[in-house]
This record gives C-alpha cells, structure tokens and sequence, in this order.
C-alpha cells in the first residue's frame, strides 16, 4: 500500500494533467441532488410510518389500558367511599361507648341496643349492591343508606349526654 501511495504523490502531475470532461461539476451536483432528494424522500416516508405507528401504539395502549384505570380506580374510590362512612361509624361507636359508663344499667343497655342496630350489618352494605353498578351511583345510595345512621348516632350522643347531666 505504501508503495501505490509513493507512485501516486511522485507522479501526481501525471494523474492530475487531464481536465474534467465539460459539465462534469453539473452533472455531478445533480446526481448528488438526486441522491439527496431520494434520501429525504426515504426518510421521510420512514419517519412518518413510524410516527404512524408511534401514534397507532399509542392510541391502542389507551383503548387497552384506560378501561382498566378506570375499572380499578372506581374500585379504590368504592371502596374508600364505603370505608370513609363505616369509618365515620365506628368512630362514633367508640365515643358513645366511652360514654356510657357512669350510665345505669338499663340505660346502658338500651344504648348498647341501638348503638348494635346502627352499627351491625349482617352482610356490608356495599356487598349488597350490584357488580355493574357505576360507583357515582354507588356513591348516591351509599350516602342515603349511612347518613341516616350516622344522624342517628349523633341523636344517640346527645341522648347520653342529657342522660349523664341528670
């Protein structure tokens, strides 16, 4: 190799002597023009099919991933909204229990009555409702069926309270 590159530079007037053929810098632009067009063409119909199919992935991830968001995010929101009223409940309960104690016994026994039949369910309200119902719905009889209990409890509190100043 070392010796073609001597050849070459000993002699480079001889291989250099010759002029280009007329219009050889034009034709070469164009064929290099050419080249580029063809290229960029190339590219871009590259480019767009893969943004196409970027954006055809990405829709299919929505259609197959949201249902199931939002199938487990109204269970989560079921469930906290069925929790928060028991929650409610069972804090109460425990106020109206640490209550009763200076009360007399029939008294107490008749708190512990009703505080049991706001309180016990045999079966969770929420396991009562239908698998299809939509959770806003869920949410509606939730509040129709808990809030009258929990007003309940709160009459209850002020029952004993009037109960323990006599």
């Amino acid at each position: 190799m070392e010796h073609i590159k001597n050849i070459i530079a000993e002699n480079r007037s001889v291989f250099e002597s010759d002029s280009l053929p007329q219009g050889h810098k034009r034709r070469f632009f164009r064929k290099i023009k050419k080249k580029v067009n063809s290229k960029d063409r190339l590219l871009n119909s590259q480019s767009k099919l893969f943004i196409y199919s970027m954006a055809a992935a990405v829709a299919l991830a929505f259609i197959i991933v949201l249902p199931l968001f939002k199938y487990n995010r109204s269970k989560s929101i079921e469930n906290a909204i069925g929790n928060s009223y028991v929650a409610i409940l069972n804090e109460r309960n425990a106020v109206i229990l640490s209550m009763i104690g200076p009360l007399d016994p029939l008294d107490r026994e008749l708190v512990l009555n009703t505080l049991d039949q706001l309180v016990q369910e045999a079966i969770p309200f929420e396991e009562q409702l239908p698998q299809n119902m939509d959770w806003e719905q869920k949410d509606i009889l939730a509040q129709r069926y808990y809030c009258p209990k929990i007003e309940g409890m709160e009459k209850l509190k002020e029952y004993v309270s009037q109960l323990l100043v006599l």
